[in-house]
């Protein structure tokens, strides 16, 4: 079972990510040459998943059956844990080497450390579940008496600032504190 969580969870967030599980696998039926620049590579993708009872293979088309449509509908869920499989193939080096290897990037590369795009795709995902909570967080402290408001807001590790802009946008149009913003 691990080496099965091993490859379903990076394939299926990857799928999630680039609409798969939207555009071909929720329809009735679909063959792997109409589905992907790589049809041989899919097919071999493909039945793994009906290896797991997650499709049905009729003839030469692939339908998603009720495991696989649950499963599905779960792909982002897993995102930000796939994510960090980059530090996880690294795992030997950082505990018995030299764990510097995670801080040696250069300018204007990307974090060795995390796949940055799956990170801030599922993270996306995440703020818009948080979004209404925080909204009344964001309005009853800056509806405070200005004296009592809080002067900045931290959001640690912010991806892709979607959740930022979210909070601005709430403070700016629904808050004491945003009627005295410049405009």
């Amino acid at each position: 079972m691990h080496i099965e969580g091993t490859l379903v969870g990076p394939a299926s967030v990857r799928l999630g990510m680039i609409g798969m599980f939207h555009k071909f696998f929720l329809e009735i039926s679909f063959g792997p040459e109409e589905s992907h620049k790589f049809p041989d590579n899919f097919k071999t993708m493909l039945d793994f998943f009906v290896h797991l009872v997650w499709f049905t293979l009729k003839v030469r088309n692939y339908l998603l059956r009720e495991v696989g449509l649950f499963f599905a509908k779960r792909a982002a869920a897993y995102g930000v844990t796939v994510s960090y499989s980059p530090i996880r193939c690294k795992m030997n080096n950082v505990l018995f080497g030299n764990a510097r290897i995670l801080k040696t990037v250069a300018d204007a590369e990307d974090e060795v450390h995390v796949h940055l795009e799956m990170n801030v795709w599922r993270s996306s995902y995440t703020y818009e579940s948080y979004f209404k909570v925080v909204d009344k967080i964001a309005m009853k402290l800056f509806n405070l008496p200005i004296e009592d408001q809080s002067k900045r807001v931290l959001d640690k590790g912010c991806g892709n600032v979607a959740f930022l802009e979210h909070v601005f946008a709430v403070i700016e149009r629904q808050t004491l504190k945003g009627q005295m913003l410049p405009n």
